[in-house]
């Protein structure tokens, strides 16, 4: 999976099977329409593409944190100039969706 225009990249168990997950954001000041990509690692350090797409705005940064407190990781995401930052609530602990 080549990727560029990378702004951030963050860290966490987001399907909650014990290992270390990826949000990549994608902030390439050119916008041109590349979306935020959610990688599972399988367990052994490897990632696949989830499928996830969280917006398409020039994200700059992100921070993961259980933020309604159901016990799961959920996603900030801050965007620059092409959109609103934006909360993506982890709803079931394999799919996120935006508030």
């Amino acid at each position: 999976m080549g990727l560029s225009g990378v702004a951030d990249v963050r860290f966490g168990d987001l399907d909650g099977d014990g290992d270390t997950d990826a949000v990549i954001l994608q902030g390439d000041s050119t916008f041109d329409g590349r979306a935020n990509l959610v990688l599972l690692n399988d367990g052994s350090g490897h990632f696949a593409d989830s499928g996830l797409r969280l917006g398409s705005g020039a994200s700059v940064a992100g921070a993961l944190g259980d933020l309604d407190g159901d016990g799961d990781l959920d996603i900030f995401v801050a965007n620059c100039g092409f959109g609103a930052n934006k909360v993506w609530l982890n709803t079931t602990g394999e799919n996120i969706s935006p508030r």
